[in-house]
């Protein structure tokens, strides 16, 4: 319980660190606020994160098959190429984001409710035996409650540590009141993970529409430079013809 609920803390407080993925979010909004120019959707100050989802859905006017994520990341790679990096600040979400708080919650609760079962038969135990020798057992169950209830009760208060800065981050990031009600943390830490993947991929799609481009450009050279040769023998040959005609005069 205790790493889990570590590996979740780590994870909002990487998001809440990154100056990159802050960065790429305003440019996100610019881009949508000006695609929506015009509509009642055009200037807006914020958007939900699990409007990441919908990113590589939206189609950008800029070439067929092209994201409104790809146009993103050209954007970017032109102007601010050091955002490219935002796999480095978010290493740690993936581990967060397989973090079922709900579970936690639930076996922190069975523990402590048998925990207090334990202490109920202790209890009528040391009563039953107040005028008869000490039961070694009971004192072996007084020393594990003595380390488990105390373990029990941290556990359960790491858990409301984790649950409240899941909306001290929802709250950074201009989240509505109440979003942790609709959306666990770790749905809301896997938008997260899917977006750095979306991400990465339209690194690869740019690098991919560069090879492309320079494949492209050298098959062009390469015409050109076969049609003038091409050119340039049939007017070494013309020539030749014509000197010909004009020795034979």
């Amino acid at each position: 319980v205790e790493e889990s609920c570590q590996a979740t803390l780590t994870a909002f407080q990487q998001v809440q660190d990154s100056g990159r993925l802050a960065k790429i979010l305003q440019i996100i909004l610019k881009i949508g606020n000006v695609m929506n120019q015009d509509t009642d959707k055009g200037d807006a100050a914020g958007f939900r994160m699990d409007s990441l989802q919908k990113i590589t859905n939206v189609k950008s006017n800029t070439g067929p098959n092209t994201s409104l994520l790809n146009y993103v990341v050209e954007v970017i790679e032109r102007q601010k190429p050091d955002l490219l990096r935002l796999k480095e600040d978010l290493d740690r979400v993936p581990d967060g984001a397989r973090v079922e708080l709900e579970d936690l919650v639930g076996v922190v609760n069975k523990l402590k409710a048998d925990l207090s079962q334990v202490q109920v038969v202790v209890d009528q135990a040391k009563t039953q035996s107040e005028n008869s020798a000490p039961d070694p057992m009971i004192e072996v169950m007084e020393e594990f409650l003595a380390t488990a209830q105390p373990r029990a009760e941290a556990c359960d208060a790491l858990i409301k540590d984790v649950q409240q800065a899941y909306q001290d981050l929802g709250r950074f990031l201009g989240e509505a009141e109440g979003f942790h009600k609709k959306q666990s943390a770790s749905e809301y830490l896997r938008i997260l993970v899917n977006f750095v993947k979306q991400f990465d991929a339209a690194q690869e799609w740019l690098a991919a529409k560069k090879r492309q481009e320079v494949a492209a450009e050298k098959r062009r050279i390469a015409k050109e430079e076969l049609a003038a040769k091409k050119a340039a023998k049939q007017q070494a040959a013309a020539d030749g013809g014509t000197r010909m005609e004009g020795g034979g005069e």
